[in-house]
């Protein structure tokens, strides 16, 4: 229903594997398909006979309102009477376009609510075996320990469009993406920006990394007023949700 520009053959996008995407061909509406699925005697989601007409993340479902009883109790989704209210259980998307195709950041999702997580490795000299990846292992045992399944781990370069790849599809299958390295201050630390592009957003001066980078740096002066050079200035810039 968010992707309603589609046709019914329609190209990937361009940051997933190539492709072609079959959409629906039959022009059912809600109705028609479940007098189809009533009368086929199809199998189907026990959710569906509990009031839920749309299924989408845990964070953005609930029961329909429209299906609710007296007694508080739901009606099965078949009971639906207006069935253009199919999707009244779904929170709303607020965040960009890429988001029907990405598991978007819902301002209802709680990072302890996270059972997958990708981890991307970023860096030249881990590539070219100059600086050994401690990260990797480290991280993994920190997972495992927090009960988090590590579903993929990768080593990209510092090149902007390869961690936008990695990052893009590394979202639309894991719960919480990890970025290790790229984060500092020279020409080649690029992880911020690729992370910005992945999620369709623009980059701002964030005031709370800010007053936190000047609060560090003040503490290792030793008190004092304290500025932020150009290059701190740069790693206080960060991606609009931040």
């Amino acid at each position: 229903p968010n992707c309603g520009d589609q046709k019914h053959y329609e190209p990937s996008s361009e940051w997933m594997p190539s492709f072609m995407r079959i959409n629906p061909i039959l022009d059912w509406d809600y109705g028609q398909i479940w007098n189809f699925l009533s009368w086929s005697g199809v199998e189907y989601p026990d959710m569906y006979n509990r009031g839920y007409t749309s299924l989408g993340g845990k964070h953005d479902t609930s029961e329909n309102p429209h299906l609710r009883c007296t007694d508080g109790n739901y009606l099965p989704a078949k009971h639906l009477s207006d069935w253009s209210l199919e999707r009244a259980g779904r929170k709303k998307r607020t965040s960009s376009s890429i988001d029907c195709e990405l598991q978007h950041l819902c301002d209802g999702f709680d990072a302890k609510e996270a059972r997958t997580v990708g981890l991307i490795v970023v860096g030249d000299e881990i590539l070219k075996g100059r600086t050994q990846d401690t990260n990797t292992p480290y991280a993994t045992q920190k997972f495992r320990e927090n009960g988090i399944q590590l579903k993929r781990v990768s080593v990209v370069p510092d090149l902007e469009d390869d961690i936008v790849e990695e990052l893009r599809r590394q979202i639309s299958a894991c719960d919480v993406v990890v970025t290790s390295g790229g984060l500092g201050p020279t020409h080649d630390d690029v992880t911020i920006y690729a992370v910005a592009r992945a999620l369709g957003q623009g980059m701002v001066r964030n005031n709370e990394m800010v007053e936190l980078m000047r609060s560090k740096k003040k503490k290792r002066a030793g008190g004092g007023d304290v500025g932020l050079t150009p290059a701190e200035e740069r790693m206080a810039t960060l991606p609009e949700s931040s």
